[in-house]
C-alpha cells in the first residue's frame, strides 16, 4: 500500500451495489473490478467468475475482495445458480487463496434466512408488506439461532457462499465477513 490505500477488488463491479461502492468509497480505497461487463472509472478485468483461469489475474496484489458477483437473472434457475453463484464463488475464494488475499467481504441475501417460512407468516409478512398502521407493535426477532429458511435456488447458492467463507477462514486463514442484503438494507452478521 504505497499510497496508503488498501487495494480492493470488487467482483460484480458493474452491478448496482458494486457501482455504489465505487462511487461512495472510491476516495478511501484503490478499487479494481471484475465483471462480465465493462466497469467505468477503475481498472478492471472483464470475465465471468465461472472461468477460474480468466479471473486469476484480477486477484494479484489485492488486499481485500468484495464479492458481489452472483446469478440473479432468475432466482429460481438452478443451472445459473450452480454455475455462477456456487462454482463462481468457489473460484473467487480459490483465486483469492492462491494470490494471498487475506480478507473477503461477501454479499449474501436476507432470503437465506427470511424466506417464505417467515415472509408469509405473521408478523413477518406484515412487516414487509402491510401499510404502517397495520404493522404489529411487537414481534419476536429472527436471530442467527433460528434455522435458515431459503426461498429459492438463489438463496441456496448464497448459503453455500456463507459456509464456504467459514471453511476458507478455518482452513486458509482468509478473514471473511458476510453481509446480508435485503430490500437494499445491509446487515453485517458473520465475521470469521
Amino acid at each position: 500500500m504505497a499510497d496508503g490505500k488498501r487495494k480492493v477488488l470488487i467482483t460484480g463491479a458493474s452491478g448496482l451495489i458494486g457501482s455504489l461502492c465505487i462511487k461512495y468509497l472510491g476516495d478511501e480505497y484503490e478499487f479494481s473490478g471484475l465483471a462480465r461487463r465493462p466497469v467505468e472509472g477503475i481498472p478492471h478485468t472483464q470475465a465471468s467468475i465461472e472461468d477460474k483461469e480468466a479471473i486469476k489475474p484480477a486477484f494479484e496484489g489485492i488486499d481485500t475482495v468484495i464479492h458481489l458477483g452472483a446469478w440473479n437473472t432468475d432466482v429460481f434457475d438452478w443451472d445459473g445458480t450452480m454455475a455462477v453463484t456456487v462454482q463462481g464463488t468457489l473460484n473467487v475464494y480459490e483465486a483469492a487463496r492462491e494470490a494471498g488475499v487475506r480478507r473477503v467481504l461477501q454479499a449474501s441475501s436476507g432470503c437465506t434466512q427470511l424466506g417464505m417460512q417467515y415472509d408469509d407468516s405473521l408478523p413477518y409478512g406484515q412487516l414487509a408488506t402491510a401499510p404502517e398502521a397495520e404493522k404489529p407493535a411487537e414481534w419476536d426477532m429472527v436471530t442467527l439461532d433460528d434455522p435458515v429458511r431459503p426461498d429459492s435456488p438463489y438463496a441456496i447458492g448464497k448459503l453455500f457462499g456463507e459456509n464456504l467463507g467459514r471453511l476458507y477462514a478455518d482452513l486458509h486463514n482468509i478473514s471473511t465477513m458476510v453481509m446480508q442484503l435485503k430490500y437494499l438494507m445491509i446487515q453485517v452478521f458473520i465475521i470469521y
